[in-house]
């Protein structure tokens, strides 16, 4: 959650992390966006994907430059990872949403709730 607050105060620190796949169609839609701007006839140069799974990396991670980065990433001494529910009516259904969010400590938001 922490890496997600960080990256909507500081997006230029994560550079293009995402955290998830609707994240990555989010960020290839943007792309096609830009690449059709910028070639309106479609002669695209070659492009080259690469996908990596992450996962397991951390244990081949030296830990003490692990923890040397995540000092530089994390600007607070304490946070507060707030969980809710969303529940919103959709075409005649109920559809739930569960959410987190990560605040620093002091300057969470307290719950709303709205009835409709």
């Amino acid at each position: 959650m922490v890496p997600y607050y960080l990256q909507q105060r500081q997006p230029d620190l994560l550079g293009v992390s995402v955290f998830g796949p609707n994240e990555i169609y989010t960020r290839l839609k943007g792309f096609k966006a830009r690449l059709l701007e910028q070639y309106p006839h479609g002669n695209f140069p070659k492009f080259y994907f690469v996908k990596v799974d992450v996962q397991a990396c951390f244990d081949t991670i030296e830990q003490s430059t692990l923890l040397n980065i995540l000092k530089h990433l994390i600007s607070e001494d304490n946070y507060l990872i707030q969980k809710y529910g969303q529940i919103t009516p959709v075409s005649g259904k109920i559809k739930r949403i569960y959410a987190r969010k990560a605040y620093p400590d002091g300057k969470w938001r307290s719950c709303t709730f709205i009835l409709c």
